[in-house]
């Protein structure tokens, strides 16, 4: 079977290259078409759906130089901005996440590390929580207004991992938020949040995919025929959750488990 670490997305192109989500995307393409894009969203469902993808897809929507040339205001994915925000590399994408305990000592390394699926990075690799240090890290970039002359983003991933301390230190910046700044936050558990960031968001709630849905992505991705039909049973709609299973050990252990609980 093809490991995970191995599979790569198709080109991200605005949110004609998102799978599923409908209503979530027709509500954020609605708020592009009548410049009501909210300052901060929370983006609200299971783990491996897409969440990160549609928030990346949304900012490049938003700083697409061809916008305006498109029917339905999507990016174009082939100017400069589209091109940057889909390979991680616009400096106005800012990214708050739980890091390494260990940072590589190579900055490339750091990077090419940083840009890998929450999933393909062991729990025992990554810190418990989002820290303080970062948040103020990111306040200081944010002090200065966006590189490229359009608008930043930033995408809080795994929302719920910011310790109280951090997320009281990035509440202050939600409250006064930078001109031409936006927030995503992700979140499989909205309740661990404070409910003061929660209120300060819009939320936009995303549900699990269509088994029709995981197969199209897993198949966009690269994966096999065959290695899709062993692992699509085990997603549960949820892409991040089949991609575990592209490794042989990991659906091995799983099928061990099935096993011994059907014996029990």
């Amino acid at each position: 079977m093809v490991p995970a670490r191995s599979v790569t997305s198709l080109p991200l192109a605005g949110f004609r290259s998102v799978r599923g989500h409908a209503a979530a995307i027709d509500l954020l393409r609605r708020a592009v078409a009548h410049d009501r894009v909210a300052s901060t969203y929370l983006f609200a469902g299971p783990q491996g759906v897409g969440k990160d993808r549609v928030a990346r897809a949304l900012a490049q929507v938003m700083n697409c130089t061809q916008r305006s040339a498109s029917p339905d205001l999507d990016a174009c994915g082939e100017c400069r901005p589209c091109k940057l925000i889909a390979t991680g590399h616009h400096p106005d994408l800012l990214i708050l996440q739980r890091e390494l305990k260990e940072p590589p000592d190579n900055p490339e390394k750091a990077d090419e590390k940083r840009r890998l699926r929450r999933e393909e990075i062991p729990e025992s690799e990554l810190r418990p929580f989002i820290i303080i240090d970062d948040v103020r890290a990111l306040i200081t970039v944010m002090a200065f207004r966006p590189h490229e002359g359009g608008t930043r983003w930033v995408i809080v991933r795994e929302a719920e991992r910011l310790k109280t301390e951090s997320a009281n230190a990035f509440l202050k910046t939600l409250e006064e938020p930078p001109e031409f700044t936006h927030f995503v936050l992700l979140t499989h558990k909205p309740s661990m949040l404070l409910q003061t960031i929660r209120s300060r968001c819009q939320i936009v709630r995303f549900g699990p995919l269509e088994d029709a849905e995981v197969r199209a992505v897993l198949g966009d991705a690269g994966v096999e025929p065959a290695v899709i039909e062993h692992v699509a049973p085990y997603a549960e709609g949820s892409v991040g959750r089949a991609l575990e299973f592209t490794d042989t050990e990991a659906l091995a252990r799983r099928k061990a488990l099935v096993e011994e609980l059907l014996g029990a």
